[in-house]
Parts: C-alpha cells; sequence; structure tokens
C-alpha cells in the first residue's frame, strides 16, 4: 500500500513537471576583437548589479569557453536578487558574451520584473563591452527558448 501510493505520487510529479516547460531568455553581445575569458570574468566582477560571480565547472555548449553564476542586485525584485547565467562564447573569429536567465512556466516571473532583467542585462553587458571590447558596438539582440508546441518565453517586455 505505501510504496504504491510512492509510486503513485512520484507519477503524479511526473506527469505535471513535463508539462510545464523550461523557459530560457537569453541577451548576446559581440565582443570583437575576440576577449580573453579573464576579461569577462572581471567585467562581470566590477559590475555594480552583480553581487556573486562563480564559475561553473561545465560549460552548457562546446562553444562556450567560460561559463558563471552570477547573481543580479534588484531591490524591486522579491529577496532583492535573481540569478542568472553569464557565459562567453566563441564560434570561429566571432565571439560574444550571453546572460541569460531561466523558468519554469508555472513560475514565470512578472512582466514588470522581466522588463527589469531585461534592461539591467543590457546594462550588465554594455560594461563587459566598454571594458573588454570598446571598439565593438553595442548590439545586444535578445533570443527566447523553450516552451511545448511552439511556444516561447517572451523575449522583449518593453512597452
Amino acid at each position: 500500500m505505501k510504496r504504491s501510493r510512492c509510486l503513485g505520487s512520484l507519477t503524479a510529479m511526473l506527469a505535471f513537471t513535463a508539462c510545464d516547460p523550461l523557459f530560457s531568455t537569453q541577451y548576446r553581445q559581440p565582443i570583437a576583437p575576440i576577449t580573453a575569458d579573464q576579461c569577462v570574468e572581471t567585467a562581470l566582477r566590477s559590475s555594480p548589479l552583480v553581487a556573486i560571480v562563480s564559475r561553473d565547472k561545465d560549460p552548457d555548449s562546446r562553444d562556450v569557453t567560460s561559463s558563471y553564476h552570477i547573481v543580479v542586485r534588484d531591490s524591486a525584485t522579491a529577496g532583492g536578487e535573481w540569478d542568472g547565467q553569464a557565459a562567453r562564447e566563441q564560434k570561429g573569429d566571432s565571439a560574444w558574451v550571453r546572460l541569460s536567465y531561466q523558468y519554469m512556466g508555472f513560475a514565470t516571473p512578472p512582466r514588470s520584473d522581466r522588463a527589469r532583467w531585461e534592461s539591467e542585462a543590457y546594462e550588465i553587458l554594455e560594461s563587459v563591452r566598454a571594458r573588454c571590447a570598446p571598439e565593438a558596438p553595442s548590439a545586444v539582440t535578445c533570443r527566447a527558448g523553450g516552451g511545448l508546441g511552439g511556444q516561447r518565453g517572451a523575449c522583449s517586455t518593453r512597452s
């Protein structure tokens, strides 16, 4: 009896989480000429918006040369901060810095939070560009991913 209840609970949990997709919002700033990983890490650490920078051991893609878990200061967000990931990526003679955050559909952050996070991501990426590749134009782009059946996370939350 106890075992079947446990199995039933586990099955229900898997069914509910399988139906609730993970969304990702990624902001990317080209950095050319190609910049060293160390510069990106130093720039992240010196950004007034970034409270914590910790280097990830396992990059999430083969194009990633360095990856960091970051905590962004934001007094208007519950808890006063939000978690994100920053990464330096390189493919051929192109390099960029990516700042992203993820969320489950059931925990979609309010539009006002996502709009603020977008502005903060732009500010952080601009500070990395200014420090590591000042010759590169400010050209942040956004890519939203995740969802099921063509459903995507919101890229721009600005009015």
